[in-house]
Order: C-alpha cells, then structure tokens, then sequence
C-alpha cells in the first residue's frame, strides 16, 4: 500500500485564507504577498499574536471542503500520513492533537530546519500546496495542490511544478481513485 504524505497548511486546512479574513476582521491590512511572514514579528505586536493565537488552536481553523470525505475515501487505498512544519511549540501541540482527533499519524519538522526534504517519502505520494516541498521532496508522485497565494503574479509555466495539479480535494480523488493515470 502507497503511503501519502499530506500537507495541514493550505493543503487540508484553509489557514492563510483564515488569517487573512481574522486579520481584515480587526480591522488590521496585509501588506505582505504571504501573511505568514507575518509570524516572524515581535512577541506582543498585535500580527503575531493573532497569528500565534489561530496556529495554536488547529480546531478552530476552517478545513478545505471535501477535505475529510477524501481523507475517508483515500485512507481505503492508503496509508495515509500527515506532514507539516510548525514554527512554534503551541503550533506543534495544536497540530499533533489534530492528527490525533482523526486518528492519523503526523510528521512534524521545526521549520527552521530544512523543512519536509528531510522527510523520507521515497515511494510515496506528496500532496502539498508549497512550491518549495513540491521541487524538492524525493516522493515518487507530487500532486501539487493549487494555492492562490503562491499563484498570484506567476505565469503557468512557473507554478505548475507537480506531477499532477488538484484544484481541490475532489480533484486529489480523482487523481488518486478514479482512473486518472499517473
């Protein structure tokens, strides 16, 4: 049984566009392409802890639709695992009781190490919505899950990196279950 290896972070959760609507919610601009950037301010500046605030409580951060159905469906093929970076302890903590919540295991890595490359997925399946993992891990298959974030401003030669491009979750079905070759 292939093993697939899937991204939290704008793959399975819809965590930028959570921030982004938090932060627009208190009255607060983005002056950034990529709010997570945000993060790297100061302990007590008002973008930090809204951020730090939402990345330590993963149960309340909105789940991508289809999500949870595909994850039901693929675990039936599957073994599915999670893989994500954590900047903080509270975002390491709040992701691992996750995984936990829907009995999965979870593959954490400090991001300020060298991220997911670290991560032996030889044979497996990749999904995730990072450029940067998509290029560099050494999975057999890369889907590459559409991030509108990234996306903006690059032309289609130079987003579209993966072996395969789901737009969503029911494409990742599709892709993995329904006959599509790969």
């Amino acid at each position: 049984m292939d093993t697939i290896y899937m991204d939290l972070d704008d793959t399975f959760f819809n965590t930028e566009y959570y921030i982004r609507a938090v932060l627009k919610n208190n009255g607060l601009p983005v002056p950034v392409p990529c709010v997570y950037t945000l993060r790297s301010f100061k302990e007590g500046d008002v973008y930090h802890e809204i951020i730090e605030g939402i990345m330590n409580h993963y149960d309340s951060i909105p789940i991508k639709e289809g999500a949870i159905n595909s994850l039901r469906l693929l675990g039936t093929e599957y073994n599915i695992k999670l893989c994500s970076s954590y900047y903080s302890e509270g975002e390491k903590k709040s992701k691992q009781e996750y995984a936990d919540s829907i009995g999965k295991e979870i593959i954490l890595v400090p991001s300020e190490d060298v991220g997911k490359t670290s991560v032996d997925m030889s044979g497996g399946i990749c999904i995730d919505d990072s450029l940067d993992v998509i290029n560099e891990c050494n999975a057999k298959y890369k889907i590459q899950m559409c991030n509108k974030y990234v996306a903006r401003n690059m032309s289609y030669k130079d987003y579209l990196i993966g072996d395969a491009f789901a737009e969503n979750f029911y494409d990742v079905v599709d892709i993995l279950l329904g006959g599509v070759s790969r």
